[in-house]
């Protein structure tokens, strides 16, 4: 076991000749690695990169991507109660471990291994290390956000990291589906009168208001959009006040030009005549998926939100084969437009015997009431009973 404090630290080829999930980019070499060189994670931040690596030999066999936090920003998961808790009872919580694609609320995190290993065998193995590493530095908390459901609940076991005394805790998100739509009418036909004659109101005031959506991959971007999804990036923020999430530098949108272009996509709302955006929505995809990231605008126009968030992207999605959606967390508005609310998982293990038992008694309570919260949503369902979407 091999422990590096960045992505410099191993070649490229190594890293993603292992089995990360292919439908997502966020636990990619470029991906982490801009992350670091362009300030958004590193010293000063709260986030320290702390990777496990796995080798026999010189070959590599398996990774985990993990950071040294002193504090739950950016994370999404919002575990701030049980750091006061913590707290109220003299017991330490930071600094803690946490595995995760920083600021990706995608469920899609996981140790990975070279295709031969034995992958059950060797992830209890890391586990074991990253709790001694852990331990020798006194961090009050492991945790892993975000994971992907497929190695949390594998290895033959409902869920596998519950043997290191890990409890999991489910928090609410969205993801549109397509079972395979002809086009956008297809999809509007699955939902009910109301509904769809709502989304076509909002679409059409969109065009009275002589604003046009285009769908424009990475590489066919003009270099001048990537800065401008900062400044667009930046300017949300601020209008969140206390409540903002901004913590990704000008530097990071700019290295997104590079090796990841092709990863990402932009919805560009755009006045006839002009060059530059009014404003602008980010967009990640991997194999089969696209995940919603950044939105922000220069010019306020009524329901271009939507336009850009929503419906171009789904329309995009369906025209490529997309079959998964994933927008992250939000309100209701987004269950009346033809997202589903699910479950979206991580795992939690505080240092304390005393109070992981106390979380260990209140796992189920916590995660029935999300669920509840989840069905509520559900509720809000803008399809048609039969449909199966």
């Amino acid at each position: 076991m091999q422990w590096i404090d960045g992505m410099d630290r191993i070649a490229a080829p190594r890293w993603e000749a292992l089995d990360w999930p292919a439908d997502s980019p966020f636990l990619s070499w470029n991906w982490l690695r801009l992350l670091e060189s362009s300030g958004s994670v590193g010293p000063g931040t709260g986030w320290t990169p702390m990777h496990l690596l796995a080798r026999r030999g010189d070959r590599l066999v398996g990774a985990a991507p993990l950071y040294r936090k002193d504090h739950s920003e950016g994370e999404f998961v919002f575990d701030h109660a049980l750091a006061r808790l913590a707290g109220q009872a003299g017991i330490p919580y930071y600094p803690k471990l946490v595995g995760m694609s920083p600021f990706s609320p995608a469920g899609c995190y996981r140790f990975a291994t070279a295709p031969d290993e034995d992958a059950p065998a060797l992830h209890r193995i890391m586990l074991d290390r990253i709790l001694e590493r852990a331990g020798t530095e006194g961090m009050g908390a492991v945790q892993c956000n975000y994971v992907d459901p497929d190695w949390a609940l594998a290895h033959g076991e409902d869920f596998w990291l519950r043997e290191r005394g890990f409890m999991a805790w489910k928090h609410q998100s969205y993801v549109w589906e397509n079972p395979g739509y002809a086009g956008f009418g297809e999809f509007l036909a699955a939902m009910r009168h109301g509904p769809r004659r709502n989304i076509r109101r909002e679409r059409a005031a969109v065009r009275r208001a002589g604003v046009e959506v285009r769908m424009v991959q990475g590489e066919d971007a003009p270099e001048s959009w990537f800065g401008l999804m900062h400044d667009f990036y930046a300017a949300t923020n601020a209008r969140f006040g206390p409540w903002h999430c901004k913590y990704l530098t000008r530097e990071f949108f700019l290295g997104l030009a590079g090796p990841l272009r092709r990863a990402v996509v932009f919805a560009a709302a755009l006045r006839p005549g002009r060059d530059l955006p009014m404003a602008l929505s980010l967009f990640a995809h991997g194999a089969g998926s696209l995940y919603g990231r950044y939105w922000g605008y220069a010019e306020h126009v009524p329901l271009v939100h939507f336009e850009c968030c929503y419906y171009a992207p789904m329309q995009w999605a369906i025209e490529r084969g997309l079959r998964r959606f994933d927008p992250g967390i939000g309100s209701e508005h987004k269950a009346r437009r033809g997202f589903r609310a699910v479950p979206n998982l991580s795992v939690h293990r505080v240092a304390n015997d005393g109070l992981r038992s106390l979380l260990a008694l209140h796992e189920d309570e916590i995660n029935a009431a999300e669920a509840a919260w989840l069905d509520e949503l559900n509720g809000l369902s803008p399809y048609k009973r039969d449909a199966s979407a």
